[in-house]
């Protein structure tokens, strides 16, 4: 009996085995950290084209996945994932190759292929694009095993300035003319103050939250939470770190995101130019459409008491982003990083749940935090966006800049940079504070248009633009195209379904 016991464990464990090998790969989502720091290990070690044939190049892979294989840190379904993105590559070709996209004409189904570049034409039956500029077809935007691609819905730009809420027909963005309207207006014209990010609700009804500082500082700001009308349901109004200083007019609320949990995570920028770091990371309970205070008493002074703060010394700290696998980033700008944080976070505003500390003004602080630095450099890094590839557009105000990392916080490329030696403020590309992407993986900006003062202080000038980045087939972004210029202080976007060219 034992002997046919261990036989048939053995036979289990097999099996077992044999079952997690056999497990498909999924390079763009759950395995997607694993590809993508494969093929960064082959880049420091194969130089594309460093060898005398594709052959050549391929071999140099093989033994750099087969240590990673060895070492856990990639699967063999996905080693040969990887494999094959490197196969179908321009890489060490005795005679030049192309990345080639084709899109049929009859389908639209869109495939890439590495060919000559003689044999990357058009025809009556597809259209074809070289991508000259691009190694690999995985990095193109017609790599989709041979399926149609993704068909959009209409969207809308959301892009909050001079203290209203404006927003963009994206399908008139592409063609013109712009359809655009105003869906809430400023507090001194009878609407709301809205400012930083803008977060549409789960559940796909057009509601969305935003920061909202409507009556400061008699009121507290926080972030409103709004119906797909406009119309304003609810307010979550935390403490801020400021308010230690007697300085509630510095009380800023800028960044939210939604984990696939239906979770909400929002920062406030704390301290904006100097000061401690004070800058803060909070989770939200639902539900999210309450006042804070008695009800039937807003507008009031009260705060809500349905958040755990996560972190209480970002210095100036900017948007906020979550990734499928529920880790939270939120930028930094005096601090030059990016953080990132993991579950499991907190489940309740209190000891039960996890968050059972107090800060110096009595709010509920979580127990622990896993908390790690996730990019660092000399940037002043202000928003964030995941790209259509899985990894990162991260955007840094003061320098000008947008870069593309991947999902492991490996710089890739640049998007958006100023002219070389180019010092003067405004820069020419702009200071990109929010960014958001569309659904056909365009990236747009807010533009502060940063300039110097006859005091000598940098701030926001009186032509604040919205921006777009398009990018093409092959992957390649063109420079930016103003959408709307005149605006004032826009430093927060968002993109949500809608149409207003159907009204």
């Amino acid at each position: 009996m034992r002997v046919v016991l261990v036989s048939l464990l053995v036979a289990l464990l097999g099996g077992t085995a044999a079952f997690a090998r056999s497990v498909p790969c999924d390079p763009s989502g759950a395995d997607r950290e694993a590809v993508a720091a494969a093929r960064r290990a082959v880049e420091a070690q194969c130089a594309c084209d460093g060898f005398s044939s594709h052959g050549a190049y391929l071999r140099c892979t093989r033994p750099v996945l087969a240590e990673r294989l060895r070492a856990g840190t990639l699967s063999a379904s996905c080693r040969r994932a990887v494999r094959r993105i490197l196969s179908r590559s321009t890489c060490s070709y005795g005679k030049p190759r192309v990345a080639c996209c084709q899109e049929s004409t009859r389908n639209r189904r869109q495939s890439c292929r590495i060919a000559a570049a003689s044999r990357c034409r058009s025809s009556a039956n597809s259209t074809r694009t070289a991508c000259e500029r691009t190694a690999f077809c995985a990095d193109t935007r017609c790599d989709r095993n041979d399926a149609a691609p993704p068909t959009c819905r209409p969207q809308l730009l959301y892009s909050n300035e001079g203290n209203r809420l404006r927003r963009y027909d994206l399908d008139t963005v592409r063609t013109g003319p712009l359809v655009e309207d105003i869906l809430i207006e400023r507090a001194s014209l009878g609407g709301l103050d809205i400012n930083g990010q803008i977060c549409a609700l789960p559940g796909g009804n057009g509601g969305f939250i935003a920061g909202e500082d409507t009556g400061q500082p008699d009121v507290p700001p926080g972030f409103g939470v709004f119906d797909a009308s406009g119309r304003r349901v609810g307010k979550l109004t935390p403490t801020f770190q400021t308010q230690l200083a007697g300085a509630t007019s510095n009380d800023e609320p800028f960044g939210c995101a939604f984990d696939g949990a239906g979770r909400l995570f929002t920062s406030d920028v704390g301290n904006q130019v100097t000061g401690p770091g004070n800058g803060q990371l909070i989770l939200w309970f639902p539900p999210f459409d309450r006042f804070p205070g008695a009800p039937g008493t807003f507008p009031n002074p009260e705060r809500s008491t349905n958040f755990c703060k996560l972190v209480l010394d970002i210095p100036t700290a900017g948007s906020v982003a979550t990734d499928p696998e529920g880790r939270v980033y939120v930028t930094s700008a005096r601090g030059g990083r990016v953080e990132r944080l993991r579950p499991p976070f907190p489940t309740s505003a209190d000891a039960a749940g996890g968050c059972g500390g107090r800060d110096a003004l009595g709010s509920p602080v979580a127990d622990t935090v896993d908390r790690e630095v996730f990019i660092e450099g000399p940037r002043t890094f202000s928003g964030i966006v995941r790209s259509p590839a899985g990894g990162w557009f991260v955007a840094a105000v003061f320098n000008g800049v947008i870069e593309e990392y991947d999902p492991n916080g490996v710089l890739l490329r640049t998007i958006v940079a100023p002219e070389a030696g180019e010092t003067t403020l405004p820069l020419s590309v702009g200071h990109p504070q929010g960014l958001a992407v569309d659904c056909q993986g365009d990236l747009y900006y807010a533009d502060l248009a940063l300039r110097i003062s006859s005091g000598g202080s940098i701030g926001p000038g009186p032509n604040g633009k919205v921006r777009r980045v398009p990018f093409d087939v092959c992957g390649m972004p063109g420079r930016p195209e103003v959408v709307r210029d005149g605006l004032a202080f826009p430093d927060g976007l968002g993109v949500l379904d809608g149409d207003l060219e159907a009204r």
